[in-house]
């Protein structure tokens, strides 16, 4: 997956998080924010808490990697959010 077409996910809403403010291909210190974005030639994806802080950051070399990890990410989240 990629920065297109993740964000057309978004835009059609096929991705949703109660919640939680999806960003994609920026960092944000906005509370309860999952995102992406790079750095370099690396990828990252983070999650902040309740106070805008990170809680959450893996580095990936590749765009595709990062992206599969935050669409796994989110389902887990969504998991959660429904138990």
């Amino acid at each position: 997956m990629n920065k297109r077409t993740f964000g057309n996910m978004i835009s059609s809403e096929e991705i949703q998080l109660s919640g939680y403010k999806i960003e994609n291909g920026i960092f944000s210190t906005t509370p309860y924010t999952i995102g992406i974005y790079q750095k370099g030639s690396n990828w990252y994806v983070y999650k902040t808490d309740e106070r805008g802080e990170l809680r959450l950051e893996k580095e990936f070399s590749n765009e595709d990697e990062g992206y599969d990890y935050l669409i796994r990410l989110i389902s887990l989240e969504k998991k959660l959010e429904n138990q």
